[in-house]
């Protein structure tokens, strides 16, 4: 007869695999995060450069009118700085992410390749038997026969 195979560390492989799927998620909420960061810094950037186009463009500037275009791109520019620092900080969290992911696959893994390596066992023992009570049954038909 066939013994079903049942894998002694299931719960435990589930787990690992829950575990996995939460850390993926951690990481595509940090990436996604960094996209959100890296869009803003354009929207800064092309908002500074529009400015600076229209300023260029524009006839007749008044010192009013220059000083607070000047006020506005510094002000842009800070902005800019500030945002280039939270998408290096995004950066850090997103590998800090994946590594954290590697490791939770990593393990996974290890599981996986106990459970494959216990299931070919198991075939092996399964056929050996199957093998050994073909050959038994064999010898019985034979001296049967006899």
């Amino acid at each position: 007869m066939a013994a079903r195979f049942k894998f002694r560390y299931e719960q435990y492989l589930k787990l690992k695999k829950k575990i996995e799927e939460d850390k993926a998620l951690d990481f595509a909420k940090a990436m996604a995060l960094l996209r959100k960061e890296e869009k803003q810094l354009l929207e800064l950037e092309n908002k500074k450069l529009l400015h600076m186009m229209m300023q260029a463009t524009v006839g007749g500037k008044s010192i009013q009118n220059l000083r607070s275009s000047s006020n506005y791109i510094i002000q842009l520019n800070e902005d800019i700085i500030v945002q280039q620092k939270r998408i290096i900080d995004a950066k850090k969290e997103s590998e800090k992410r994946r590594l954290i992911l590697n490791d939770a696959m990593k393990d996974r893994k290890i599981i996986d390749k106990l459970k494959e390596k216990k299931l070919e066992n198991h075939k092996a023992e399964y056929k050996k038997n199957a093998t050994n009570e073909e050959g038994e049954i064999a010898l019985q038909i034979t001296r049967r026969r006899k």
